[in-house]
């Protein structure tokens, strides 16, 4: 009679499954990219609309130009995604195949990481190598992963440890989640404009946590109100950081913000507008 346990053994199928997958993503990511560049090399046709901006933006990165004067002429191109094109053009000396990988390797990276993420959360390695493989084979990852030069994979990617960062500070309420949360949603920012939009909606689920903790918590009730609820509110916030949190988002959405002052300086409206659009 065998001793092997069934939920282990499902988790390895699962897991070489998954393996798999990402290996038949990758043949067919090379397959497509390699025809497409048989086509056409020149990349001044090649990548075409926000591809051609992100190519520019990442050739003047690669030059040592960090003066974002990218932002006079195309105000919503974030600067993360370039800067990650950049570091492969310098260390393969331009080479397109090389560049078109850029985000066929994130969606890959992106795949593992869900994996471990909801294997380290579920306690469950088939659970988390069947979404997983879902994930690599959903055929939207694969169209915005091959097709000229897009945020959303990298997008996609944050978005994955943003939730976990997130899920994990109100599992156990420790400052490092509410940090890594922080930092990864000032990254997100910096990659695409939707990370303003998550900024918002991520603390505004952590408030409505607190809240509810507060109100519902055992250890807490409904008719502890007036004076004694503010300061009780204000402490609770001070000691978990969701103030200082919203604080260091900005420093790490500062870069972006700095660019934007030296075109938008004139009015203390566009002043706002340019470090909070």
């Amino acid at each position: 009679m065998s001793n092997a346990n069934p939920q282990s053994l499902a988790g390895r199928v699962c897991f070489c499954l998954l393996l798999f997958a990402i290996g038949l993503y990758l043949l067919a990511s090379i397959r497509e990219i390699d025809r497409d560049l048989k086509k056409d090399s020149d990349w001044r046709t090649y990548f075409t609309k926000d591809a051609m901006h992100y190519y520019v933006v990442a050739q003047a990165f690669a030059s040592g130009d960090f003066s974002m004067s990218y932002e006079k002429g195309w105000p919503y191109r974030q600067p993360l995604f370039p800067l990650l094109i950049a570091g492969v053009m310098k260390a393969t000396n331009d080479d397109l195949l090389a560049i078109r990988m850029i985000n066929v390797g994130v969606i890959v990276f992106a795949a593992i990481t869900l994996f471990v993420i909801l294997r380290a959360f579920w306690r469950d390695s088939a659970a988390a190598a069947i979404i997983s493989i879902l994930f690599v084979l959903n055929p939207f990852v694969y169209d915005q992963a091959i097709h000229g030069l897009n945020t959303e994979p990298l997008h996609l990617f944050l978005l994955i440890c943003i939730i976990a960062c997130l899920l994990r500070y109100t599992a156990v309420r420790h400052w490092i989640y509410l940090l890594l949360l922080a930092f990864t949603i000032g990254l997100d920012y910096l990659d695409r404009i939707n990370g303003l939009f998550l900024a918002i909606s991520a603390f505004a689920v952590l408030l409505c946590f607190a809240l509810s903790q507060y109100f519902f918590g055992p250890e807490h009730h409904a008719v502890r109100l007036g004076r004694r609820l503010i300061r009780r509110s204000i402490w609770n916030y001070r000691r978990s950081g969701e103030v200082g949190c919203a604080a260091y988002r900005f420093l790490v959405a500062l870069p972006r913000s700095r660019a934007r002052l030296g075109y938008y300086h004139r009015t203390k409206l566009a002043l706002a507008f340019a470090l909070f659009r």
